[in-house]
């Protein structure tokens, strides 16, 4: 209790913390803004008053306060359009108040809306007569525009923050999760208020006009533009994939930032440097007071000046929450150095974090916000600990790595929450590359940054001897990335267990301490020792809490060790197929990883994005790391269509696979030849399926093969057409059996009918044919083919196999119409519950020993 009152900044931010974050998970219960306000001044009061209990009920009140305000702040936000606009044609007019991106074929941008009102088309008339125009709103809304000629890059690129415009398009909701702890775009829009986006294909029903008056988007337009500027010099000054790097951590654009490089960096957790945070502040700070004391101005001037160029800074390098957390944090460290009333780092950060969250509750729900926070209250708090337990002999060198040490104990549960993997040796690449980054590569880029905006011939100077460096250091990035033995994925953990964690290093700390204190004392001129007090005893309980603390985190890398239930995963991943089993005793097989299908044709290369959506990056690979997937034990390629191996290329590089089965032929095409050579190079034997094959994955688990029947002796074959030599193959799972088809059609049902009544299968999996089918069917579960294409799930097939579930992978709206009607009668017509991931999303599928069960996403 010692700490929450000596440090009643700290106590408060604290408090307001923990109540904002009940706010906004808890329901809206109604609580004006007038409670929070009275809340406060009765708080006040409480101390003005000197009434006796006030700090344990100025404590209640504080949560009060903050539950309050911010659930009152919350609740406010919300569209003033209702649901039955979602999917209408509107006109609207407003002004772009975001800068205009243009990637390939897509301008975006935000427009705060002044006036919405339907299209009228002739075959619209009615919706047209349910939506009246809105001509007072204000409201910000996405907008998205399809480009369709090369002309229209130029026209989107003139458009600008500031400008009027007007537009017609189509309205959307944005999308919610479709996966279970898949990202939310719909939560992360509103966190931004912003409740709707705008789509529209071509300029042509699109005018913008220049803005006819002077506003604080003029500023910010001004403020673009002279970013932009930056960025064109930093392309002048290094070379192409060193512009992206720099401007990323000189200007903040990380928009031209090589995908590859980025995801090192992630890896080895380097991610800091690329985004402006405290580290990039000191080093602005430290060279400005470095340049103003070279003019020989006094020490009160020289605080000031910094303090007035501060904002400057942070507005230029786009104002992220971490600049502002470290901009403010310094403006005011430099004004207290300045009335010579410097106060402790605790109270200073609590009292910057908590003028934010009043000011935006949302920045508790922004990574960047908590992990620039947490990261800077662990330095505080931390490092003078860690100090006195390492030898002091070279001190530059003992605090570089202490920093290190505590940042990266500090960050580290949000960085498995959030990107589900951590390096073992992301220490050792801190520990070198942030001192090189901050000592040489900044500061040289300020140098360069600067001069080569008045003279490009001279800055190149400075700009050559920073791109040897980061070449250096690059190289260094590279060989660390590739020890992958010490690259760990981590399911996404528990609040509980975060908590936990950050409480058992409090008390590690505390523990320290008093062994230093002890320490001090059995040194002293007084030896008072109590019973039971000695230092053996204080590092017998220091031991026991590391011990603890290991515990946590091995419970934290398998949180789901014990758990004996299978999980079968029908992720929801647009138009395509991508399925993730979990057996009983851990073992994890994927099947397919969707795809994004592209029709290019020459002559259309303007239409590539720098950052195309791909499923398996964007999806797939997030979502096996969230749910704790450490290796792949087999990759089953059903076939080489896009919409099946698109997504896999991601998986193959960023998640370890032990085997690989595939139907033994491929598609002669660039993404094909691709993953699989990229297999080829990480040694993953790769297995062509074998009918009557019999894999064994646990005690609990097998795999039967049934199609198609490749022979060892047959070789690789190339086929473009893949649907009928899809691996079709049974799941026995427990008692539960469930067939996956791949994009089987007819043809291939015939023949794995013919085969099983033949008998034919017997032979390869050593059991007798009759036995086999008489195990096999009826089934449980059935993946029903090719989307619930008309060309598959012939009456034949359902008539044989008898199964009570089915589960279609589809994407919404997708342009084949899937699933045919005619099939989802077939279903319906035999009794079998149909699951379908265009209408529920994710389908999952629990097997215990007891039985089964499902559960789906979103109904």
């Amino acid at each position: 209790m010692q700490l929450v009152y000596s440090r009643p900044l700290l106590t408060v931010a604290c408090l307001w913390v923990i109540g904002g974050a009940a706010a906004l998970q808890l329901e809206h219960i109604g609580i004006p803004l007038i409670a929070a306000l009275l809340a406060a001044a009765l708080t006040a009061s409480l101390w003005l008053l000197k009434i006796p209990a006030r700090k344990p009920l100025s404590l209640i009140l504080v949560l009060f306060t903050s539950f309050s305000y911010i659930q009152w702040y919350d609740e406010r936000n919300h569209s003033s359009l209702g649901e039955e606009w979602a999917d209408a044609e509107v006109n609207i007019s407003g002004q772009i108040i975001s800068p205009v991106t243009v990637d390939g074929d897509r301008a975006s941008f935000t427009v705060k809306v002044r006036e919405i009102s339907p299209l009228s088309p002739l075959n619209s008339q009615e919706a047209s007569d349910t939506l009246s125009p809105m001509p007072h709103l204000r409201e910000k809304m996405q907008v998205s525009i399809r480009l369709v000629k090369p002309s229209e890059q130029v026209i989107a690129s003139q458009w600008s923050r500031g400008d009027e415009i007007k537009l017609a398009g189509k309205l959307l909701l944005p999308s919610g999760a479709r996966n279970f702890g898949g990202f939310d775009y719909r939560s992360y829009m509103r966190f931004q208020h912003i409740h709707w986006q705008i789509t529209e294909k071509g300029t042509e029903r699109i005018v913008v006009t220049d803005s006819k008056h002077w506003d604080v988007m003029t500023v910010l337009r001004w403020n673009d533009q002279f970013r932009a500027r930056l960025a064109g010099v930093l392309d002048g000054l290094f070379p192409d994939k060193q512009a992206g790097y720099m401007k990323g951590m000189l200007v903040g654009l990380r928009e031209d930032l090589d995908p590859e490089q980025f995801q090192q960096f992630s890896q080895l957790g380097l991610t800091h440097i690329l985004a402006i945070s405290g580290l990039h502040v000191a080093v602005f700070t430290g060279a400005i007071l470095t340049v103003l004391g070279w003019l020989r101005l006094t020490r009160e001037t020289k605080l000031l000046i910094a303090i007035l160029l501060l904002p400057f800074y942070i507005v230029v390098t786009g104002s992220a929450p971490s600049v502002v957390r470290a901009g403010i944090m310094a403006m005011i460290a430099l004004y207290a150095a300045r009335a010579n009333k410097l106060k402790d780092g605790l109270s200073l950060i609590s009292l910057v974090g908590l003028l934010m969250i009043v000011w935006n509750p949302y920045y508790l729900v922004n990574v960047s916000f908590q992990l620039s926070f947490l990261v800077t209250i662990g330095l505080i708090v931390g490092v003078p600990r860690l100090n006195a337990f390492l030898p002091n002999r070279y001190p530059a060198l003992s605090g570089t790595l202490s920093v290190t040490l505590v940042a990266q104990a500090a960050s580290f549960p949000l960085s498995v929450y959030y990107f589900n993997q951590f390096s073992l040796i992301s220490w050792l690449a801190n520990f070198i590359v942030v001192p090189v980054v901050s000592m040489a590569v900044i500061p040289l880029g300020f140098v360069s940054l600067v001069i080569g905006s008045l003279w490009s011939s001279i800055g190149q100077w400075p700009a050559w001897v920073a791109a040897r460096i980061n070449e250096l250091c690059f190289q260094l990035v590279d060989w660390l990335d590739g020890w992958r033995s010490f690259h760990l994925i981590w399911p996404s953990p528990s609040i509980g267990w975060m908590l936990a964690y950050y409480g058992l290093w409090a008390a590690i700390v505390v523990q320290a301490n008093r062994i230093r204190q002890r320490k001090k004392e059995e040194n002293g001129p007084m030896l008072t020792v109590e019973p039971g007090t000695s230092e053996i005893s204080h590092r017998r309980r220091l031991y026991a809490l590391c011990a603890v603390l290991l515990l946590l985190l091995l419970y934290g890398y398998s949180p789901d060790f014990w758990k004996r239930e299978g999980v079968i995963q029908f992720l929801d991943v647009g138009q395509g197929d991508s399925i993730l089993i979990r057996t009983p005793e851990h073992r994890h097989i994927l099947i397919d990883g969707g795809g994004t299908m592209r029709f290019s044709k020459p002559g259309e290369e303007w239409k590539q994005r720098s950052r195309p959506y791909e499923v398996g990056e964007r999806l797939v690979v997030p979502l096996l790391k969230q749910r704790g997937v450490h290796r792949l034990d087999w990759l089953i390629i059903s076939h080489a269509d896009t919409d099946h191996i698109g997504g896999l290329q991601a998986v193959i590089e960023q998640i370890p696979v032990d085997r690989l089965l595939f139907n033994g032929s491929l598609k002669d095409n660039e993404g094909t030849r691709k993953l699989f050579q990229t297999a080829l190079d990480k040694n993953i034997p790769m297995h062509a399926a074998e009918a009557g094959q019999n894999i064994p994955l646990d005690r609990y688990s097998a795999l039967y093969l049934l199609y198609p029947d490749h022979k060892k002796d047959e070789g690789v074959s190339y086929s473009a057409e893949q649907n009928e030599h899809s691996v079709v193959f049974m799941l026995d799972m427990y008692q539960a059996r469930v067939l996956f088809t791949g994009d089987v059609e007819k043809l291939g049902e015939y023949d794995i009918l013919h085969s099983l009544k033949e008998s034919r299968l017997g032979p390869h999996s050593g059991i007798d044919g009759a036995a086999l089918e008489e195990r096999l069917r009826p089934v449980d579960v059935l993946k029903v083919a090719h989307h619930g294409s008309k060309t598959s799930t012939t009456e034949q097939w359902l008539d044989y196999w008898q199964p009570r579930h089915a589960v279609i992978s589809a994407g919404v709206n997708n342009p084949y119409r899937h699933p045919s009607p005619v099939v989802v009668d077939r279903l319906e017509s035999r009794g079998v519950n149909l699951f379908r991931t265009d209408l529920q999303g994710e389908v999952q599928m629990i097997i215990r020993k007891q039985g089964y069960r499902f559960r789906t996403m979103l109904q």
